[in-house]
């Protein structure tokens, strides 16, 4: 239902998405920090996703596609037809400033454990 409600998928609140975007665009002006360390965090996790065999497609942003994942504890949200073809369904790690790269490479190694 999610991805086929056309008043789900349509349904959005405008002005709280401009405020949420309003705010996010003055704390990045802000703290220029948190972009450099957000995408140190995603080359990190991008590299190790893909030493461990699995394929990230050509993604160059926060948001790393993974076409495998077994059973681990790590919060992934699955993407399903139609945003993605119905014969390669994905998870999707987004990744964000907040997470430490020790954060990162215990999602790894858990992955690793679990492939």
């Amino acid at each position: 239902m999610k991805a086929t409600a056309h008043t789900f998928i349509y349904s959005t609140s405008p002005a709280a998405a401009a405020a949420a975007a309003d705010k996010a665009l003055e704390i990045a002006g802000r703290e220029p920090e948190r972009r450099i360390h957000l995408w140190k965090n995603t080359d990190c996790l991008s590299s190790g996703l893909n030493q461990l065999g699995l394929n990230t497609g050509s993604s160059v942003t926060p948001i790393i596609p993974a076409q495998a994942l077994d059973k681990a504890d790590i919060f992934a949200a699955p993407v399903i037809f139609p945003a993605c073809p119905k014969t390669s369904p994905r998870i999707r790690f987004t990744v964000t400033s907040n997470r430490t790269l020790s954060d990162i490479d215990e999602n790894i190694e858990t992955l690793d454990g679990h492939l």
